[in-house]
């Protein structure tokens, strides 16, 4: 279960709202796994509920250097370029830093890449990031029922 917009946002900074959206997962379902920005509130509330919790990376945004996204109002959030988000996908997986839209790097643990599917640019993004994977060896599987993050 993923919140969306304003809520995951919202959510990945102000721990009671988190528990909150936490509590509400494991009264609806505890096996559903709740995914939320990688060392975000959501992430840490879903722990403390006893939920499945993952750890999302974009990678189609750009990232502040604390780690949090850079607002959509701003010019350079989006990342438009496919190697660009590939870099960054791949940075993500293995562990590497990424460069912060300020220009700091920061290291990022996800479980879960996400990549927008309301961008012109998302087909082409999963479809690189996917050939790279394979190429790699890196197998790509569905989020299953145990703690990720």
């Amino acid at each position: 279960m993923k919140p969306h917009g304003a809520l995951y946002n919202d959510a990945a900074r102000d721990l009671q709202l988190a528990a909150q959206v936490a509590q509400c997962v494991k009264d609806f379902d505890p096996s559903l796994v709740l995914v939320g920005l990688a060392d975000g509130a959501l992430i840490q509330a879903g722990k403390e509920a006893g939920i499945n919790v993952a750890a999302e990376a974009f990678v189609d945004r750009r990232y502040q250097a604390d780690g949090t996204l850079v607002p959509r109002s701003h010019a350079r959030a989006l990342i438009d370029d496919s190697q660009e988000a590939l870099n960054q996908g791949l940075a993500f997986i293995h562990g590497s830093p990424i460069e912060t839209i300020d220009k700091h790097l920061i290291s990022i643990k996800a479980d879960t890449l996400c990549i927008h599917g309301d961008s012109a640019h998302a087909l082409t993004f999963a479809r690189a990031l996917q050939t790279a994977l394979v190429a790699q060896g890196i197998h790509i599987q569905a989020l299953v029922k145990r703690e990720l993050a």
